[in-house]
Formats: structure tokens, sequence, C-alpha cells
């Protein structure tokens, strides 16, 4: 799973929050902060920081079982956290193609742009 660590620091995740992310969606079961430190190797004290973010921002949820606090993805808002970098890109390609005066560059910019569209209901005139 180190292509997912590195796409979420891709998208601007830190590496420690990255690796919480990737083991909860390998587990696929709610984790204690203990079985987080266990299977990525950060200090609790290191990853208790990141989850407070990934909850606060929601892409982690806490789960109350038998006394223990333990942790889920929500995988629904890392596909829409992708989803957003992706409608960034195509907006800095569509403002960097409107300002370029080189033909071949524009082309290839707005095609793929166009591409990246096709992928998204967001669609080619947002």
């Amino acid at each position: 799973m180190k292509s997912m660590i590195a796409l979420l620091t891709f998208i601007g995740i830190p590496v420690a929050a990255a690796a919480v992310i990737t083991t909860l969606l390998r587990e696929s079961r709610p984790l204690t902060l203990k079985d987080l430190s266990e299977r990525t190797g950060y200090a609790k004290s290191h990853l208790s920081t990141h989850l407070k973010h990934l909850v606060n921002v929601g892409l982690v949820e806490i789960h109350h079982e038998k006394g223990k606090i333990k942790y889920s993805v929500r995988k629904n808002a890392v596909i829409k956290l992708v989803q957003q970098h992706l409608h960034k890109l195509h907006m800095h390609l569509r403002q960097v193609s409107s300002e370029l005066n080189d033909h071949y560059l524009k082309s290839e910019l707005d095609e793929i742009a166009r591409h990246i569209s096709r992928l998204f209901p967001w669609g080619e005139n947002r």
C-alpha cells in the first residue's frame, strides 16, 4: 500500500496521516490508537495529533467499542478528496491554457483537461 501513501502525500496529506489512512483501509475495520501505532511504527503521541486532524476534516471517524476508542476511515471522504484535487488540477489546466499563446501546448493542456472532466460530474463547463 505504499502507492496509497504516495498518492495521499502527493495531494498534501502528511506522511504519518497517510500511513494511518492506508492502514485503516488495509485492515477494513476500526483500530485503536495502539493498533495504529503498532502497524505504522509511529508513536501514539505523534499519531494522536494526526488522528485529531483527520477526524476534524472528516477523513476518519471515531467509534466507541467496549470502553475503547477506535478509528475508521471514511472511504467516501477519501474519494471526494481525490476528486477535489483532480478538479483543482482541471481548473488550473483550463486557466493556464487560456493564458497561453503557444497553440501546441494550449491544445495538449486542453485535451488533458477534457479527459479529467469526463471522469466526474462537474463536467467541462464548471
